[in-house]
């Protein structure tokens, strides 16, 4: 016996938990069991365990007690409940009666003392079974447990989930909200229906303000739960959405982070004393963070806005508010390592001068740029000099002084633009095609094509080579590199309009470099429409995990910004999680984007350009 128990241990080891978790509503302290119907000890009998008791109670031929004659042939051993889940309270989790049963053909079930049958559980820290009355007693930590019962030769198994809950209460909820839950019962074809985010969205470990909404479906009361593993938070609100934080949400991220974080959402008040529960959500928490700041540009603003990391808000950069002197400063790059910026000062007219200043002293410019012509600039990873477009031409430029110091060679009879410089130095890549949107050549390419330059060892930039050829009423445009260089993303779009810098049916596509691979559309982030899908920025790399690709987008943020079918639709940014190994199969490797928390949703939003940036404390520490 002993050397069976042994290779059952090999087994489980070997193979590990590959149950799914069960879905369905609270009942009190356990899941998946009768809470009232407790034994002894506080322990908790399940719903259909064929106990002795139970089965001197069953209808003839439903059941028969130990003592009866087995029907003939041999039974199937059942361990039972075969799932449950226990909910830590006051820092313990009740008792579980188990119980193990014959099943036979027909029906019949036959109850099995449990002093006759063998116990074990899997890992054994999580508890143990009484021999003689089968009560699973838990012994303190959170975990799965498998409860394995052997008898006459056969082995069966149940498993039991100890979970470790916390409850929030929202602002205008009621003190027994989770009580209401817990004794309500399950309504049917009533669930609210969730807004945002979409499921299997990926996030950065150190996400805040993500904001959960939905439909309320006519309910009043919510109770929203994310669960990572054994650890389940739970928060009660009125309202159709809910923007978790605090610890408890540092704590749910720091356990899902390389994995997942399951969502589920019940409604109480549509259906009498029935909670309608929403289908069960998962959403991906990677282990790389979001770093530094975006730098965008908002309309409403008429100038560049800065959100860091750690910012609930975004503040003014570049803006008449805190620098009335410069005429609407847009089209703005900042420098590998986030110390300066340029960006074009462009008043109506004259168009294009091309200013650098440093990130610290934005106002305080580097040179005159009367004159100096540049659009869409990207710094050299030295940040001493840019590449920007100028009349057509990619001119590189000194960024202390503006003065040119070399041209990109360009295809006969085209014209380029939007460039973008390799983090590493070596390459450049930028649109080009036989004219320009606007007129000008230097705001977009119209029918465009994706060519890309390398130096050589002499520090000489080569013939250009077409990465994506134009085609049709197709145009490619803002390519720009990844942080690790492996990628190229750009957005492709139908013919433009004359005059217009934007184009609803752009989407994002990804080009792997140094591969003859076709490109790739980013599916899952660019989602379903016309969307309006551009201006694709990287941001600066953790050395792990996903790479994150902000972008703008016309897309609904939930109910808080309704923007199709708007007459004022407003651009925002958003952001995609880039898996480099789905990538590498020529797979999409996007995930669904996310809103970038607390940008100003009052204006539309372009160029989120992504640089390093610690937030230095003001004169009164903050």
């Amino acid at each position: 016996m002993r050397s069976a128990w042994l290779l059952l241990a090999v087994f489980v080891v070997a193979c590990g938990d590959s149950t799914e978790e069960a879905s369905g509503a609270d009942s009190g302290l356990v899941r998946g069991v009768d809470v009232d119907a407790a034994g002894a000890d506080g322990a908790v009998a399940p719903v259909d365990a064929a106990t002795p008791d139970a089965a001197r109670d069953a209808a003839p031929g439903d059941a028969l007690t130990p003592d009866a004659a087995p029907p003939d042939g041999r039974g199937t051993l059942q361990i039972l409940p075969e799932e449950a889940e226990l909910v830590m309270a006051a820092g313990r989790a009740p008792a579980l009666q188990m119980q193990a049963v014959l099943r036979y053909q027909g029906g019949r079930t036959v109850a099995v003392a449990p002093a006759d049958v063998e116990w074990l559980v899997d890992p054994p820290d999580l508890g143990d079974v009484a021999p003689d009355t089968g009560v699973f007693t838990p012994a303190g930590p959170l975990g799965t447990a498998r409860i394995f019962g052997q008898h006459d030769g056969d082995t069966a198994a149940a498993v039991v989930r100890i979970l470790g809950t916390e409850a929030i209460l929202e602002p205008g909820a009621p003190q027994d909200a989770p009580e209401r839950f817990a004794t309500a019962g399950e309504g049917q074809n009533c669930a609210p229906r969730l807004e945002y985010p979409e499921a299997f969205t990926a996030f950065p470990r150190n996400i805040r303000g993500v904001t959960w909404q939905w439909a309320a479906s006519g309910h009043t009361l919510f109770e929203a739960e994310f669960r990572v593993g054994e650890q389940v938070t739970r928060w009660y609100t009125a309202g159709n959405e809910l923007t978790p934080g605090g610890e408890a949400w540092v704590r749910l991220l720091d356990t899902a982070a390389g994995g997942q974080l399951r969502f589920r959402l019940r409604g109480l008040g549509a259906a009498g004393a029935d909670a309608c529960a929403a289908p069960e959500q998962v959403y991906l928490i990677d282990t790389s963070k979001l770093m530094g700041a975006i730098y965008y540009w908002s309309t409403s603003d008429a100038g560049i806005m800065r959100l860091a990391a750690e910012d609930t808000e975004p503040e003014p950069f570049l803006s008449p508010v805190v620098a009335p002197e410069i005429n609407c400063p847009a089209c703005h790059a900042l420098s590998r390592d986030g110390a300066r910026i340029a960006f074009t000062r462009t008043t109506f007219p004259p168009f294009g001068d091309l200013a650098v200043s440093d990130v610290d002293d934005p106002r305080r410019l580097a040179y005159n740029p009367t004159g100096v012509t540049g659009y869409f600039p990207s710094f050299a990873p030295d940040s001493e000099h840019v590449v920007a477009g100028s009349g057509g031409n990619l001119v590189i430029r000194h960024a202390g002084t503006g003065m040119q110091t070399g041209s990109l060679p360009l295809p006969q009879g085209m014209v380029g633009g939007s460039p973008d410089w390799s983090w590493d130095g070596g390459r450049i890549v930028a649109s080009v095609g036989q004219r320009g949107l606007n007129p000008l050549p230097d705001v977009g390419i119209s029918l465009g094509g994706i060519a890309e330059w390398v130096a050589g060892a002499d520090g000489q930039w080569g013939q250009p080579r077409i990465l994506v050829e134009q085609s049709g009423d197709q145009s490619n445009d803002r390519p720009a590199y990844s942080p690790d260089g492996q990628f190229i993303a750009f957005n492709r779009q139908g013919t433009p309009a004359e005059g217009q810098m934007g184009n609803p049916s752009a989407r994002l596509w990804l080009l792997i470099v140094g591969s003859d691979a076709a490109p790739i559309d980013m599916v899952r982030a660019n989602g379903e429409g016309a969307l309006g899908n551009s201006w694709p920025k990287w941001s600066p790399a953790s050395g792990r995990g996903r790479l994150w690709l902000a972008f703008s987008s016309l897309r609904d943020y939930g109910h808080m910004l309704r923007n199709s079918g708007a007459q004022d639709a407003r651009p925002q940014i958003w952001v995609t999680g880039i898996d480099p190994a789905q990538a590498g199969d020529g797979q999409d490797p996007s995930s669904p984007a996310f809103w970038l928390p607390y940008q100003g949703i009052g204006s539309g939003n372009h160029i989120p350009y992504w640089a390093p940036y610690e937030k230095q404390p003001d004169d009164f520490g903050n």
